[in-house]
């Protein structure tokens, strides 16, 4: 693997691991597997240069906006193909029986692309209406501009419009109550992703308002040294906003 390549990598199994100790924010945290399903599909170990070049928002170390809209085009091309229009393995053993090489490629290359085709990215394309134990609830999750992930939750009203891009993240909460009369608005941001020095810590913070009120910060903890190649333990630690 390119050293281009493993760096990418490397941060990306850091977020990765970040987002799935901020479990514990449950359904108020942007949907974790669209968006570990969008970091795996930038990965250069999977996806090679197919997305290159690799881009981070600076300020928040999170994957640039335009680096996930290359996976979503390209998702849009792999969802109108099938299994059965790619190369049968039949033919892989026979390619790589002759160019080992080429039939190495080949194989990464039907392997990404069914990666892409058989899950949902992050950001989804629209709200979604949940339902559970006589409640309902809307979701919208977002792509904030500066590369962080958002989801806005409202209970206990129909909001009369879809939200448009990032508006309905920065907006005051007294300007969503307005919005959405009757209703309780929820609204979790997670980013910026968080590095310090050589020992290569990292974590992402999460911050969850409800009602206009702070209600929850953490932050997610990877620990790792310098010279490792896994993940080591995920810390979950409460955290306070500076001048909080």
């Amino acid at each position: 693997m390119p050293d281009h390549h493993a760096a990418i990598t490397r941060h990306l199994a850091i977020l990765r691991g970040a987002l799935d100790a901020l479990g514990v924010l449950g359904d108020d945290l942007p949907d974790p597997e669209r968006l570990a399903a969008t970091l795996e599909a930038l990965d250069p170990a999977l996806s090679g240069d197919a997305f290159a070049p690799a881009g981070w928002v600076a300020g928040t170390e999170l994957p640039a906006p335009s680096w996930i809209e290359r996976v979503h085009a390209f998702k849009e091309q792999t969802d109108e193909l099938t299994d059965e229009s790619e190369i049968p393995d039949q033919g892989l053993v026979s390619v790589t029986a002759l160019a080992p090489e080429l039939g190495q490629r080949l194989m990464s290359q039907r392997t990404f692309h069914r990666f892409v085709r058989r899950h949902d990215l992050f950001p989804p394309p629209g709200p979604s209406l949940h339902a559970a134990g006589g409640a309902t609830w809307w979701t919208w999750d977002a792509l904030l501009s500066d590369g962080r992930w958002g989801r806005l939750r409202v209970e206990g009203a129909t909001p009369r419009r879809a939200p448009a891009g990032d508006r309905w993240f920065t907006l005051s909460f007294d300007d969503l109550e307005a919005e959405l009369a009757y209703a309780t608005v929820r609204r979790c941001v997670v980013g910026p992703a968080w590095r310090d020095g050589a020992r290569r810590v990292a974590g992402l913070f999460a911050t969850l308002e409800v009602s206009g009120d702070t209600a929850v910060h953490r932050l997610a903890v990877d620990r790792m040294r310098a010279e490792d190649v896994g993940l080591g333990d995920v810390l979950v630690t409460p955290f306070a906003l500076p001048g909080a």
